[in-house]
């Protein structure tokens, strides 16, 4: 009865301080949010919502954008140092401008080149994902970025190898980045 009358409501709702101590607990408790690194993404969340939009680790007013992973929001500095940290993954087929015999080598490094003939950069996941969903047999070039260090790696058997490497986390200390891929976020330093 007291739900319907309304008399409860004011047991029910927060002040506007008691959401500001919410918010401030949060952002010590977990300042970068709760995902894995190899989760990370950019989001953006859709249209502005009425209410405010505040940044995960300052406390600032932000836009409705984030990480997919955590589902945070960031302002844009925090939001380049989260992501930055996560290791950004593109491929190729490694065959690409070797069909033709002459000149194979230079093809070969003009399609190393084309930037139309890497995937989207994703994060370790949708990488995986990716090539779980990939059927050829061909030869894959895997190009990791973290934290300023870029490595590329080819897999002669494809798309099943490199898949099987970044499940694994083979990658990861050819990046000085052991244990990198499992990592929460919020054990690493931001």
């Amino acid at each position: 009865r007291g739900w319907v009358s309304g008399a409860i409501r004011k047991e029910l709702n927060a002040t506007v301080e008691e959401v500001g101590l919410l918010h401030q607990g949060q952002r010590e408790l977990n300042p970068g949010g709760s995902c894995q690194l190899d989760h990370r993404s950019r989001m953006n969340f859709g249209v502005m919502t009425i209410r405010r939009l505040i940044c995960a680790v300052c406390g600032e007013g932000c836009r409705n954008e984030g990480c997919g992973a955590c589902k945070q929001r960031f302002c844009a500095k925090h939001l380049a140092e989260h992501l930055d940290a996560a290791p950004k993954v593109q491929w190729m087929w490694a065959d690409a401008g070797t069909l033709i015999p002459v000149f194979a080598g230079m093809r070969k490094e003009m399609a190393k080149r084309n930037k139309a003939r890497w995937s989207p950069t994703m994060n370790v996941s949708e990488a995986i994902l990716a090539f779980e969903q990939q059927t050829a047999a061909r030869p894959v070039r895997l190009s990791i970025e973290c934290l300023g260090t870029t490595i590329e790696k080819e897999f002669e058997k494809g798309p099943a190898q490199a898949k099987e490497e970044l499940e694994r986390g083979e990658l990861r200390s050819d990046l000085g980045l052991d244990g990198v891929f499992k990592r929460s976020c919020s054990s690493a330093s931001m």
